[in-house]
This record gives C-alpha cells, structure tokens and sequence, in this order.
C-alpha cells in the first residue's frame, strides 16, 4: 500500500465516524471509502481477487479484521487497513457485512 493511502486512513476514519448520518448503517461511509472497492459496498467481490464477505457471520468477520489488525493473520492489503481500526469501527463493519445477503 502506498505512503499516501496508508497516511490518509486516519483521515478517512475520522471523517466516516464522524459524518452526522450514515445511509444503510453506521459503517457505510467507511465501507464506501476502504471497503467497496475491493469487497463491495454489499461484500459480494466483482473479480475472483478479493473474497466475498457479504452474509458471513458476525463473529467471523470480527475474528478476521481483529487478527488482520493484530497481524495474527497477514495479508499486505488488510493488515495497513485493519491496524487503525477500533473494536467499535470492526464491529459496526462486521454488522454491515453480516446484514448483507450472499
């Protein structure tokens, strides 16, 4: 991930918490900026690259985003967007996610 994106996250964070409302949920803003383009906004991936997380289990994702963020699990692309993270922030995305259908 490059200087710049890295730098910027903090930035994104702060901006998708603290935006008075959020459309689908409260982690949508945040979804839309780091997620989405990767994931998609509802978890269904458009390539076979990036995995399809829409419609897992809540424990699951918050299990991964916690262990991406500890590096427990590494992988070059999470690890930089999970570490900023606040168990708050990985469990509203993990409620996105989970609400999303498959």
């Amino acid at each position: 991930m490059n200087r710049i994106v890295k730098a910027s996250l903090p930035v994104l964070l702060a901006g998708a918490l603290a935006a008075p409302a959020f459309a689908e949920s409260p982690a949508a803003a945040l979804v839309e900026s780091l997620c989405a383009s990767c994931h998609g906004i509802d978890g269904n991936s458009a390539t076979d690259e990036y995995p399809n997380i829409g419609g897992q289990k809540r424990a699951y994702l918050v299990k991964q985003l916690q262990d991406f963020r500890s590096k427990r699990r590494e992988n070059e692309i999470m690890n930089p967007l999970a570490e900023p993270l606040t168990d708050e922030v990985i469990r509203a995305l993990a409620d996105h996610y989970s609400a999303q259908s498959k």
